[in-house]
């Protein structure tokens, strides 16, 4: 009653059962809350773990966007019946060592096949080198082994890339002729004299320019527009009907039979020289010119191992036969065939590999004088270790072997360079 019929008793009253009852209601929410956190939290987790799936799949759908919307002109511009290309991505890549490689996510199940150009949204990035079922390897622009014949724009002149260990930013055009007329700044582009790489496409810019150190050719700094930092969705692009590119001309009955008859003429020459006239030649009584090899190291670099395993130890066969030396030449001569293949493919451009006849004029110099000095030595040293049979003067076995390799190699150059 004191309450009720009183106005300020009244008022005084209910001002602190509002307080007292705000304080006992905040205690009990903050309580209520506390034991609340747990449900709320996950389901706040199930929230952000739902925006993070929207979001990857908003990141796909960017990257697709802009690797569809990246590719080259030059590839939108090819004829579908003249090229076929196939969509990749980078799954690993490497820039500092000598020999760089790149792998892709797609295989021969895929369509993929070696001596295959690789390009991205900027430039040119390498050659498939080999596949699997799923996945596939490629040579890289950052590659000694690369060599990618290119030329610069608005000029005929062609040479070709090479990269040098160093700066993955730059690679250098060599064998560029003297008379070339270019300038700095210059576009270079691929030159499409192979069966890899389409005329036209992109490779850099023309940053720096030096003479070659035979002072014959232009040696120019090529700043690449790929940056291989940053590959990631790639195309493959493939000649159409390239395989049977490579074997124009050899399917035919008539060419067959002249190429046999010449091969044929070449091996029962090459024998006749050398067990009628360099098997008595031996200078300062080490040196003895082996010719014949000559034979196996000219055949053409789309001939199988076994076939040319074939030819080296018929052709070493018929060595032993005149010169009554057992089984010592056909030995070194098939091991020397059973390389070859491994030798050429580390000395020859990986986009001319797939079609050309060991040679000055299809190598280049230092390339198949490098393929010459080493395919020689082996077959010296298995030769004559295999005569000598004694391990108790290697001096004289070791300078027996540089002495024969060197003279053998002078007259290979010297038939090369008539032949040329």
């Amino acid at each position: 009653m004191l309450f009720r019929f009183n106005h300020y008793q009244h008022s005084v009253y209910f001002s602190s059962a509002n307080v007292v009852a705000g304080k006992v209601y905040e205690v009990s929410g903050g309580i209520t809350s506390y034991f609340h956190l747990k449900s709320v939290n996950e389901d706040l987790l199930d929230r952000i773990m739902e925006l993070e799936q929207q979001n990857r799949n908003l990141e796909n759908a960017l990257v697709k966007h802009l690797s569809d919307s990246t590719e080259l002109n030059s590839i939108r511009n090819l004829s579908d019946t003249d090229y076929e290309i196939f969509k990749a991505r980078v799954i690993n890549n490497s820039l500092n060592l000598v020999d760089n490689y790149i792998t892709l996510n797609r295989g021969s199940k895929d369509g993929i096949r070696p001596e295959m150009g690789v390009v991205d949204g900027n430039g040119v990035v390498g050659i498939v080198y080999e596949t699997s079922s799923h996945y596939s390897r490629v040579i890289s622009v950052l590659n000694s082994k690369s060599s990618i014949s290119c030329k610069i724009v608005g000029s005929e002149y062609f040479g070709y890339l090479k990269w040098e260990y160093g700066d993955a930013r730059y690679a250098y055009l060599k064998d560029l002729p003297r008379h070339a007329e270019f300038n700095l700044g210059d576009t270079v582009v691929t030159s499409g004299y192979s069966t890899v790489f389409p005329e036209g496409i992109m490779i850099g810019t023309v940053d720096d320019m030096a003479d070659s150190n035979d002072g014959l050719s232009y040696l120019l700094k090529v700043k690449l527009a790929t940056d291989f930092g940053k590959v990631s969705e790639v195309r493959v692009i493939a000649r159409t009907g390239q395989r049977e590119q490579k074997r124009v001309g050899t399917k035919e009955f008539g060419a067959m039979i002249i190429n046999y008859i010449h091969r044929v003429g070449w091996f029962v020459g090459l024998i006749l020289l050398q067990v009628l006239i360099l098997n008595n030649v031996h200078i300062a009584g080490v040196a003895t010119p082996f010719l014949y090899v000559y034979f196996i190291l000219k055949f053409n670099s789309g001939t199988s191992r076994n076939e040319l395993m074939v030819w080296g130890f018929c052709m070493g066969l018929a060595i032993d036969i005149f010169s009554n030396t057992p089984g010592m030449n056909a030995a070194a001569t098939v091991l020397l065939a059973f390389l070859r293949p491994l030798f050429l493919r580390l000395f020859t451009p990986r986009d001319t590999l797939d079609s050309i006849v060991p040679s000055l004029k299809s190598m280049g110099i230092a390339s198949f004088l490098k393929y010459l000095v080493v395919s020689v030595f082996v077959h010296h040293f298995m030769l004559l270790t295999l005569e000598f049979f004694s391990f108790t003067s290697i001096p004289l076995l070791l300078l027996r072997v540089v002495s024969s390799t060197i003279l053998t190699i002078t007259c290979i150059m010297a038939v090369e360079g008539v032949r040329r």
